[in-house]
């Protein structure tokens, strides 16, 4: 009976976790999006989501209940973020590197 109290606790502590980091990183996202100068529909590819409504409806809540492939696409886009900052230190550089045009063969 106690296992099974303990295996709910964790999942139910697990889901709050994932929800505030989803939070969280929806936060560092629009930031970064302003940074970046993203446009809404661009936001919205990067985040795999079609809807607006839905977009605008995490940003508005709290704590938005987000699925699982946004978080791992804020997760990316994060480190992405974190990188850009390492590689290039001048934070102006690193912002506007996403827009430079980009020659290399694929």
């Amino acid at each position: 009976m106690s296992t099974t109290l303990n295996r709910a606790h964790l999942r139910r502590d697990a889901s709050q976790e994932a929800v505030a980091a989803g939070a969280a990183g929806l936060r560092a996202f629009v930031r970064i999006a302003q940074l970046w100068s993203l446009s809404i529909p661009e936001q919205l590819a990067l985040l795999g989501i079609a809807s607006r409504s839905t977009y605008f409806k995490w940003r508005k809540d709290p704590r938005p209940k987000l699925p699982r492939d946004t978080l791992e696409r804020l997760s990316y886009l994060l480190g992405i973020y974190k990188a850009l900052q390492l590689l290039l230190p001048d934070t102006r550089a690193a912002d506007e590197w996403i827009r430079r045009p980009n020659n290399a063969p694929l």
